[in-house]
C-alpha cells in the first residue's frame, strides 16, 4: 500500500468519524449550546467542514511522524491526547473567551467532553487504521492477471 492510500485512509477515518459525532452532539444531543445570540444562525456549515478537511489532513500528515510503533490503540490514544488538547484549547477555551456565551462553566464542561469523545474515537480508530495499512503494505503483492 502507498504512503499516498495510507494517508487518505487516515484522513477518511477522521472525516468519517468526526462528522457524524459533531453532528450528534452539536445538532442531535446539545442544540442549546449553539444556539443563542453569540452564534450565527444558521451556522455556515461549509466553513465547518472546511476546517474539518484541513484537520483531517494534518492528522494524515502527523500521526505517522508521532507514531513509535507500539500498541496500535495506545499509539491513537497518546496521539489523542496531543491533538485533542491541541484542538479542544481553542474549541473550548478560547470560542468561551471570544464569544458572549450565556453560562461558560456548561460550555467548558460540555465541549471538553465533546473534545474528549471525540478524539478518544479519533484516536483509536486511526491507530487501528494506521496498523492495518502498514501490516496490507508488508504483505507481498501478489501478480494480477
Amino acid at each position: 500500500m502507498s504512503s499516498t492510500t495510507r494517508a487518505v485512509l487516515l484522513a477518511l477515518t477522521y472525516l468519517v468519524l468526526t462528522f457524524p459525532i459533531a453532528a450528534v452532539w452539536h445538532l442531535g444531543l446539545f442544540p442549546q449550546l449553539m444556539a443563542g445570540p453569540a452564534f450565527r444562525s444558521p451556522p455556515l456549515y461549509a466553513m465547518g467542514m472546511l476546517s474539518t478537511v484541513l484537520q483531517a489532513t494534518v492528522v494524515a500528515y502527523l500521526y505517522p511522524r508521532l507514531h513509535r510503533g507500539g500498541l496500535p490503540v495506545r499509539e491513537g490514544l497518546r496521539f489523542a491526547l496531543i491533538m485533542g488538547t491541541f484542538i479542544a484549547s481553542y474549541g473550548v477555551l478560547a470560542e468561551a473567551g471570544k464569544f458572549a456565551i450565556a453560562d461558560v462553566g456548561s460550555w467548558v464542561l460540555m465541549e471538553g467532553a465533546f473534545f474528549a469523545v471525540q478524539w478518544i474515537v479519533i484516536g483509536i480508530a486511526v491507530g487501528l487504521v494506521h496498523e492495518w495499512t502498514g501490516r496490507r503494505a508488508a504483505q507481498p503483492q501478489t501478480a494480477r492477471m
